[in-house]
């Protein structure tokens, strides 16, 4: 919001006309209507002198009303709630591990590496993402179950491969995430206590 913007939604807020606030600031109505409308800008004393009016600080008169520190760190909070950054980091590992799986299979030829050493090295990225995300809380697991699903669908049924280090893969990726349902998965209640954060 602009000055005028925000002269005229602190008047409005504290029930003043314009003439009342015109009368209070010893000015003309017409210039508070041409503040209001940006077609003038009012003086220092006079921005003072609302600030006062309205009891707002000059800065939010100018500028506009700005969450307190308390309400940003409370936002700050929430979203890393929504989102921790152990998850966050996991799931980017996981997801990049499995593309740079699927390259190494099939332009592996163009790899340095060459197509053994980028299938291993996307295995490992997988399976520490994997890591990084495990035993977080049931909604999770059931992402990365649904993940796991596709990707089978995808390896086996639609590109058909059948490379030793994707088998391998599939295999422990599969042991992982039975064992985190076998561990938590069957005891929702216990593990969400558990694995969710406490807030502070």
């Amino acid at each position: 919001m602009n000055v005028g913007e925000n002269i005229h939604s602190y008047r409005v807020s504290s029930s003043m006309s314009q003439t009342d606030l015109a009368d209070a600031l010893c000015v003309s109505r017409q210039s508070v209507s041409k503040w209001e409308t940006n077609a003038a800008l009012p003086e220092l004393d006079k921005l003072c002198r609302m600030s006062e009016i309205f009891d707002v600080t000059l800065d939010e008169l100018v500028y506009g009303a700005r969450p307190s520190r308390g309400k940003r760190n409370a936002m700050a909070m929430s979203l890393r709630d929504l989102i921790p950054p152990r998850v966050l980091a996991g799931s980017s590992l996981l997801l990049f591990g499995m593309v740079f799986f699927l390259l190494s299979v099939f332009w592996g030829d163009h790899l340095r590496m060459g197509e053994a050493m980028g299938e291993f090295l996307s295995i490992t990225i997988s399976l520490l993402g994997l890591s990084m995300i495990a035993l977080y809380n049931t909604q999770v697991l059931s992402v990365c179950g649904v993940i796991y699903f596709l990707y089978g669908i995808t390896c086996y049924g639609i590109f058909n491969v059948q490379s030793v280090n994707n088998n391998l893969f599939f295999f422990l990726a599969g042991l992982v995430l039975l064992v985190w349902f076998i561990k938590w998965g069957l005891h929702n209640e216990k593990g969400d206590k558990k694995m969710v954060p406490a807030a502070r």
